[in-house]
């Protein structure tokens, strides 16, 4: 995007148009997520993201590839991806259960900085030997992997979660857990204000290498990919570690500003990049942290709605 306009404020308008659905969207996808099967949720959401990819790799490969067709293309991928994240979350608690949620969780972080380690260099490496069209016709050729890997999921040995009914009034009792629960509220809230301020690596580091150190795509792709390196780190670590929720949280936070603010202050390209490593750690670690001090209060989730499904039952028997 930076290339073709010059500009990080398109880059931050593609970026906002990619989270904005999750934003409008998140907290309906997750009432969807435990009404469907997950695994049928994720098999249509990757056959999506796929076919997304596809039509990227048309649209650059015909030199179609407008800001108004990146713009357009990233809206859609973003719509997928509201309705991915809950369903991923939900899915690997079935997986592993509650016991090895946190090491799964932690597990499943280092994978994706993992793939942010590979993925830049594969990438910068494709579009200097075959340009930029392969590389999301790869990117669209990767998803049959993931769809396969649902397929064979053996379903029975799933840990059992319970799908909700009708989806009425759910998402407006799932505000209403939250409101009173502030092991599930504090985390949600502070997820709300990092996402908001702090987690746009995707705007701030193409921006900082382009017009800070004056460098080009494959410094991005540089900075990035090495970043990942603290964040398998960080996924490493906290994988060995046993959350508390307000404690291991609150350092987390305190490293992930710390980070912060000396990324914001390096003097060079190479110094910036070490320091990725710093703020990679942090950032994996943090995420990690937030995700597990969530996903631990399913049983006293799962019990509150029990409970309300049970008042109604009983309500409506009786009013018939």
């Amino acid at each position: 995007m930076i290339e073709i306009t010059n500009r990080c404020d398109s880059l931050g308008v593609a970026t906002a148009l990619q989270f904005l659905p999750m934003l409008l969207l998140g907290a309906p996808a997750g009432v969807l997520a435990d009404k469907i099967d997950n695994r049928h949720l994720l098999l249509a959401t990757s056959t999506a993201s796929g076919l997304l990819a596809l039509t990227f790799g048309v649209v650059v490969a015909t030199d179609h590839a407008t800001i108004w067709w990146i713009y357009a293309l990233t809206v859609g991928l973003g719509l997928v991806l509201a309705v991915e994240r809950p369903a991923m979350q939900a899915i690997l608690f079935q997986l592993v259960g509650p016991e090895l949620l946190p090491s799964a969780v932690a597990a499943n972080s280092t994978i994706n900085s993992v793939s942010r380690l590979i993925g830049p260099a594969v990438a910068g490496a494709l579009i200097a030997t075959v340009g930029a069209a392969t590389c999301f016709l790869v990117n669209a050729a990767s998803y049959l992997v993931v769809i396969g890997a649902l397929l064979a999921l053996r379903t029975g040995e799933l840990v059992a979660r319970p799908l909700l009914g009708s989806a009425k009034g759910k998402l407006r009792e799932g505000f209403a857990y939250v409101r009173t629960h502030r092991e599930v509220a504090r985390p949600l809230m502070v997820m709300l204000v990092m996402g908001t301020i702090a987690l746009n690596f995707q705007t701030t580091f193409p921006s900082m290498v382009h017009f800070g150190f004056d460098r080009g795509a494959g410094a991005v792709g540089t900075a990035m990919s090495i970043s990942a390196i603290g964040s398998i780190l960080g996924g490493i670590y906290i994988a060995g570690v046993k959350p508390y929720p307000r404690r291991t949280l609150a350092i987390a936070l305190a490293g992930f500003a710390a980070a912060s603010l000396a990324l914001s202050v390096m003097p060079g390209f190479w110094p910036f990049v070490a320091m990725g490593i710093v703020m990679g750690f942090a950032s994996a670690s943090f995420q990690s942290v937030n995700t597990v001090v969530v996903q631990q209060a399913p049983s006293r989730w799962q019990r509150w709605f029990s409970r309300s499904e049970h008042r109604r039952s009983v309500g409506g028997t009786g009013q018939a």
